[in-house]
């Protein structure tokens, strides 16, 4: 399962690179691995830091992104990305009521991505 969403991950953020550099959008994706390493006992963030840090960064989707300013709004989506099985944890799930976009395949994610660029 991890390395079916591992993939999924790796091809979005290839198509959103794209979509970056043509200056159509902005996104963030904050790596599983930067979160582990920050709430690990081995890290060299002040415990205090990496528990408050641990505590924002738990269920944060995978991906953040938003269309350069019209007038004076903006526009985002967040999207997590999940294996055809993959399950929400509690704290994804508290993203749900903040407009929380679930893909768990490729075609849908290019879908979503252009009807928000639209």
């Amino acid at each position: 399962m991890k390395k079916e969403e591992d993939t999924l991950q790796n091809q979005c953020n290839r198509y959103l690179d794209a979509l970056q550099a043509q200056g159509k959008l902005r996104y963030i994706h904050l790596p599983k691995q930067i979160q582990r390493h920050i709430w690990s006992k081995r890290s060299h963030v002040p415990a205090h830091v990496a528990a408050l840090t641990s505590r924002a960064l738990k269920g944060t989707p995978d991906l953040l992104i938003w269309k350069p300013l019209e007038n004076i709004f903006t526009k985002g989506i967040i999207i997590e990305l999940k294996s055809e099985k993959g399950k929400l944890t509690p704290e994804q799930k508290e993203w749900i009521p903040f407009g929380l976009q679930i893909v768990r395949d490729l075609k849908s994610f290019y879908k979503i991505i252009e009807e928000f660029l639209k």
